[in-house]
């Protein structure tokens, strides 16, 4: 029987069912080992840490201290625990104060994090990754019912032999990247288990970025949203993504010499609500070059369990959105890329790549800053200001020939997306044939037969035909370019503009918001403070997204919302 949950109260079914989480594809592939003891290994499962408290409940009025447990991982140098779901962390509605919670604090250096009932849920029974094998986990319990700790073991990483390598995406004939600290821009790092034995994969490393004005809202590529390994999908059985900002330099083990991640401080670690994402399909040739691309993605973060922040607050603002400028123009691109084999301690951590901007195609721009896998997401940034034009999708750069890269940027407005021996592909001369293209299907939507408008609308017209006679003729002979999307695209404005997920908590000072003790069906209510405490619960966040009804109303008085007081004007 499936109990209806009241609010403040956390209950389950004793199963275990899939883990939700925002994912991409994969980067590094690991092995199997057990007890954090393999030196070969990056990241894998130990069910060493296993424990079950059972219901356990204070003996006194007060909140008490019911049970303690010490994870000691020999050599572990790295650590996220998993809780299993028969974990229960209760809360007493009448006073905030009464809370069940787990407090798990780093032996090494003492820091720690603490989880109610409401964050465990929206980690999905994940702990952030601390620095160490050592941490203590602290189970306090409230009078009056049952508190349980149920952990199923540790997702932990021992030595990390992280690849390294350039790519196409490097410009020129170095990588001119340097260490940057944009406070704004993060690392997306997902770990996934697939089967039940040991083993544990890496996602795919990416990058994201806040946005300015919404406290809720970050950027990143679409394809970085997808749970795939080398390209092909998976059904996992459990995943878990954080994204971190202020990445600390890689450490090297003193007695085996191999390199490991260090994983941001606690409060620079979050969780995605991944009911927020919003992706577009990207439009990729048959080189996996973003071609006319819709290649970007919007999601949104819990709040940091230690500060109550998110990165936008903590981290202290975002990027403003504006239209590409005219080109040229020089452009930063700042990112978690790898770096060459012979950088160890930097694999991963931001650098940023300066460049010009020299394309613009629609929603579509170019560049020849240089850039790496792991920058996918990275924003396009105007230098020397925080204005965001586009975001980082695929690379191009690269002067070597072979089928899936040419020594030239072969395409100028006007020569028309075309297949050649199977491939879409431009030939870099405007001429009869672009022409003809353009008569042939005037008038028609942009189809699938391997040509395509060059204009920003829906159908082949007057833009395509002006765009061939003002460039006809040979097109520029211009080093292949790094491609991004221009973030004045419609659909990601559109999806900005949209609130899902806990993003609709921003709502609270929209013109229309109703008062919180109303049932007035408006997305949030105008006290934000209520909007947030409601909606940060997984059951309640259709009031912020949705609109704020009834049950709204009786949560808002069950949480003790003050609801005295009036819209403010």
């Amino acid at each position: 029987m499936t109990t209806t949950p009241r609010p403040g109260f956390r209950y389950t079914n004793g199963g275990m069912g899939l883990l939700t989480l925002l994912v991409a594809t994969a980067l590094v592939l690991l092995t199997p080992a057990s007890a954090c003891a393999d030196f070969a290994t990056n990241l894998f499962i130990t069910t060493d840490v296993e424990l079950d408290t059972g219901p356990l409940e204070p003996e006194g009025s007060s909140v008490e201290l019911l049970a303690s447990h010490e994870i000691d991982i020999p050599l572990g140098l790295s650590i996220m625990v998993v809780f299993r779901e028969e974990t229960h962390l209760p809360m007493d509605p009448t006073d905030s104060t009464m809370r069940s919670r787990i407090v798990m604090t780093n032996l090494d250096d003492g820091k720690s994090v603490t989880f109610d009932g409401n964050t465990m849920q929206q980690w999905n029974h994940f702990s952030p990754f601390f620095n160490s094998g050592n941490v203590r986990l602290d189970l306090y319990g409230i009078p009056g019912t049952t508190s349980r700790m149920a952990i199923e073991g540790g997702w932990c990483q021992r030595n990390t032999a992280v690849s390294g390598g350039t790519s196409r995406s490097i410009c020129g004939d170095e990588d001119n990247r340097v260490l940057s600290d944009h406070p704004y821009v993060g690392r997306i790092q997902q770990a996934i288990r697939l089967d039940l034995s040991q083993v544990i994969f890496f996602g795919t490393i990416c990058t994201a970025f806040t946005i300015a004005d919404d406290p809720f809202t970050l950027a990143t590529a679409s394809h970085c949203t997808k749970l795939e390994i080398n390209n092909t999908p998976y059904e996992a059985l459990a995943y878990a993504t954080i994204i971190g900002f202020n990445w600390p330099l890689n450490a090297q083990d003193e007695k085996t010499g191999l390199w490991r991640f260090v994983y941001p401080e606690l409060e620079d670690q979050y969780r995605v609500d991944v009911r927020s994402t919003q992706r577009a399909t990207p439009s990729l040739d048959a080189c996996s070059h973003s071609i006319f691309s819709n290649d970007h993605a919007i999601f949104t973060v819990y709040p940091n369990p230690v500060t109550g922040l998110t990165p936008y607050e903590q981290q202290m603002g975002g990027l403003e959105i504006v239209p590409p400028p005219d080109t040229p123009v020089t452009v930063d691109v700042p990112g978690h890329g790898l770096r060459d084999t012979d950088l160890p301690e930097v694999q991963l951590i931001q650098a940023t790549g300066t460049g010009t901007l020299l394309k613009q195609s629609c929603f579509n721009i170019g560049y020849d800053a240089d850039t790496t896998s792991g920058q996918s997401g990275s924003p396009v940034i105007v230098a020397g200001t925080n204005q965001v034009i586009g975001i980082h999708s695929s690379g191009g750069c690269n002067n070597d020939l072979n089928q899936c890269s040419l020594p030239y940027q072969t395409w100028c407005l006007g020569d028309m997306w075309q297949l050649k021996d199977g491939r879409k592909r431009f030939n870099a001369i405007v001429d009869v044939n672009d022409l003809l293209a353009v008569l042939d299907h005037w008038g028609e939507p942009q189809g699938e037969d391997g040509f395509r408008s060059v204009d920003c609308g829906d159908t082949w017209g007057q833009q395509d035909l002006m765009a061939v006679l003002d460039n006809w003729g040979p097109c520029p002979e211009v080093n292949r370019l790094n491609a991004g999307q221009a973030l004045v695209d419609p659909k990601i404005e559109a999806a900005i503009t949209t609130r899902t997920g806990i993003r609709g908590i921003s709502l609270c000072t929209a013109s229309d918001a109703g008062r919180c003790d109303d049932a007035n069906g408006t997305a949030a209510c105008c006290d934000c403070d209520c909007a947030r405490t409601v909606c940060l619960y997984e059951q309640y966040t259709y009031c912020c997204d949705i609109g704020w009804d009834e049950s709204c109303v009786e949560a808002a008085l069950y949480f003790g919302c003050d609801l005295g007081e009036d819209c403010p004007k």
